[in-house]
């Protein structure tokens, strides 16, 4: 079900993006204003989405109803507790008729070829690096 290459074992407690956000970021998004742009943004046309430094997935499972239908998500994040996966966030995407494999890996190296996936995208993720 997880796809990652990080070695098992004991993980923090907390993950770098806890320290910052809390359960109010689900609600950062206005249905309408996300409906608009993924309209602006053809999301429909497309299937399969990369997202770099994925966390939770807030910001993929906001935008996988608006994409093609059985849509591919790939989520990639450098935290292991974020690059693990859990069954509730596949029970989510499943819900969403979507698939979703986690990785690690990091944003400013990512580990794929050139248009590899139809959208790349990235939310809040400029505050964890290090050297923007």
């Amino acid at each position: 079900m997880t796809t990652s290459t990080l070695p098992q074992g004991e993980l923090p407690a907390r993950a770098h993006s806890e320290q910052y956000f809390g359960d109010y970021r689900d609600y950062w998004w206005n249905a309408d204003f996300l409906e608009l742009m993924a309209r602006r943004w053809g999301l429909s046309r497309y299937r399969t989405l990369l997202d770099v430094g994925c966390g939770r997935c807030h910001w993929s499972l906001l935008l996988t109803p608006f994409l093609a239908p059985h849509a591919e998500v790939t989520a990639l994040d450098r935290d292991p507790k974020w690059a693990m996966g859990d069954a509730a966030i596949h029970q989510r995407f499943e819900a969403l008729g979507a698939s979703v494999r986690f990785e690690a890996g990091d944003a400013a190296h990512l580990p794929y070829p050139d248009a590899s996936f139809e959208v790349v995208t990235c939310q809040t993720v400029l505050i964890h690096v290090a050297d923007p």
